[in-house]
């Protein structure tokens, strides 16, 4: 028996239940537990919003999870983490974004990882693309977009900003501003009449950075809190991508409804070489 936990924002969480729904269809018997959301339930962006989407799960419900697996200051977590160090039966994660086949030999270990690579789950992408999709309804304004999106030469552009700039040590200096402008001539000269769609956590900032430069551009609002989730179902709907490294438009580009072109930075994190996060038809700038 193995149990996947969930934890962190809701490409974390996509990530994880792929992750999850890979070894099910593998054969083995696993449990997706989400009871780390219960601490965390208060943080917006940290929210538990897999509900949202066509996913099914079975909870380790006869199961006792001790609660300081789900405290990132508790002291036996941190140092367990650190030097990951597998005991009570626990399974850490060895490196991000890299695959490692190794985790199929497992039996009867609790695993805690991001998981963040399409190998684990490629061969199940039919599966995961309906599964992953959002089964609710759409407000007037984000029905708007997707009408708009879903004609021609759409392209989302993720611009993430915010808490990235507070952890600028792991994140930063990667989607920089000569990233964005490689991507949107690359775009430029390679697709024909190209519309752009913005979408950020600091929208002001790409007014100025975007605007006046000749491109044709259309700002994405009115998605926030525990609603921004919308942002990436509307990403979904375009035929062309710019993202992040951020698996929030990792996913907007890898669930895309319609074949184009994704633009990625060919960094992901600093200090980090991540060599498993690409797909292998996305271009790296």
């Amino acid at each position: 028996m193995l149990i996947v936990r969930a934890s962190g924002g809701i490409g974390n969480q996509m990530f994880q239940y792929a992750f999850y729904r890979s070894l099910q269809e593998r054969g083995k018997e696993v449990y997706f537990d989400v009871s780390w959301f219960e601490k965390h339930s208060k943080d917006d962006d940290m929210s538990f919003q897999l509900y949202l989407l066509n996913t099914t799960y079975c909870e380790p419900k006869s199961i006792i999870i001790p609660e300081w697996l789900h405290d990132d200051t508790n002291i036996i977590y941190k140092f367990l983490r650190r030097y990951q160090i597998d005991c009570f039966k626990l399974f850490f994660e060895k490196e991000n974004c890299k695959y490692d086949p190794n985790v199929y030999n497992l039996d009867n270990q609790y695993l805690i990882g991001c998981w963040q690579t399409e190998k684990y789950f490629l061969d199940f992408k039919d599966i995961l693309r309906k599964e992953l999709s959002y089964c609710n309804y759409f407000d007037n304004k984000n029905q708007s977009y997707i009408e708009e999106m879903s004609k021609g030469e759409s392209v989302s552009v993720h611009v993430r900003r915010g808490d990235y700039l507070q952890h600028s040590k792991i994140f930063g200096n990667i989607c920089t501003e000569d990233y964005y402008t490689k991507a949107f001539d690359y775009i430029e000269k390679n697709v024909k009449n190209p519309v752009f769609y913005i979408f950020s956590n600091d929208i002001k900032w790409c007014r100025s950075f975007f605007s006046n430069r000749g491109w044709s551009i259309r700002f994405v609002e009115g998605n926030s809190g525990r609603n921004a989730f919308m942002d990436m179902v509307l990403m979904q709907k375009c035929k062309n991508h710019i993202i992040a490294n951020s698996s929030f438009s990792w996913w907007g580009a890898w669930l895309s409804e319609r074949e184009g072109i994704v633009l990625a930075p060919n960094k992901w994190f600093n200090g980090s070489s991540t060599p498993d996060i690409w797909s292998d038809s996305w271009i790296k700038l």
